[in-house]
């Protein structure tokens, strides 16, 4: 039994990490040209630490709040994170009672130029939200998501808006919470650019394919997916078994199967 995800199961990658590299230099450099800063909403593990050593790589200060703070130590070293903090090559947010005010900072540009690398990717929580309210308004900044956009998310969302004309309905709705921790809805106007880099950890198509095809298992099971990602998957391993191709089901939530 071969019990798979298919986030990424409807498309093959298109670009190298070397080229999206490239890709995203170019993007900040332009950025910091025409005077605005840049904001990358991350998944707290694994991806936002990634992010903070990827940009340190490529030369960049990096601006860390939310969730990363914790996760960073953890995933690249203590040693490596202090070592970039003397360097003044990343500098943390600070708790109350100055995050308020180093949010406005660090959104207006007042540390330099510093990309913002904070959770959550979604946009539906985390400080990222904090940030997205002062500057997705903003058209020299940038929006740079990297990893899956999942349907329904503010994020998703910004990607679907963002080329429209200035207008009725070129808005998302964010949930900020409060100090007591509950949701407040505000309405962002999108003036912002975005970029999308598809820096996702998800096994894609083909690499899908290639890992059924060696295990040639009795009964494939696919989970965390859409309907897309599990169509794509199953056409593309149908084309590639043919008739040895084995029975193929989407493992929804709590949905019984008999073998």
């Amino acid at each position: 039994i071969l019990i798979t995800e298919a986030t990424n199961g409807d498309r093959d990658r298109t670009e190298s990490q070397e080229t999206m590299d490239a890709r995203l230099k170019a993007v900040l450099e332009e950025t910091e040209r025409r005077g605005g800063n840049a904001l990358l909403p991350v998944f707290m593990v694994n991806r936002g630490p990634n992010m903070v050593a990827k940009l340190v790589r490529l030369g960049f200060k990096v601006f860390v709040a939310g969730g990363v703070r914790k996760t960073l130590a953890v995933e690249v070293g203590t040693e490596v994170v202090e070592k970039w903090l003397a360097d003044k090559m990343v500098m943390f947010i600070e708790n109350e009672p100055n995050y308020a005010s180093q949010v406005s900072a660090a959104a207006r540009g007042e540390y330099g130029f510093r990309p913002i690398v904070t959770s959550s990717a979604t946009l539906d929580q985390g400080a990222g939200v904090d940030f997205a309210i002062e500057m997705l308004p903003v058209p020299e900044n940038v929006l740079i998501s990297t990893g899956h956009r999942f349907d329904g998310s503010a994020m998703k969302e910004f990607f679907e808006v963002k080329n429209k004309p200035i207008g009725p309905g070129h808005t998302i709705v964010l949930n900020r919470m409060d100090r007591n921790f509950h949701p407040v809805k505000r309405a962002v106007n999108v003036r912002c650019s975005g970029h999308h880099f598809d820096y996702s950890a998800h096994s894609h198509r083909k690499e899908l394919v290639t890992l059924a095809a060696g295990i040639n298992p009795d009964v494939v099971f696919v989970k965390h997916c859409t309907e897309e990602g599990f169509l794509g998957l199953e056409t593309a391993l149908r084309g590639e078994l043919g008739e040895k191709c084995p029975p193929i089901s989407w493992a929804r939530h709590l949905h019984l199967f008999e073998l």
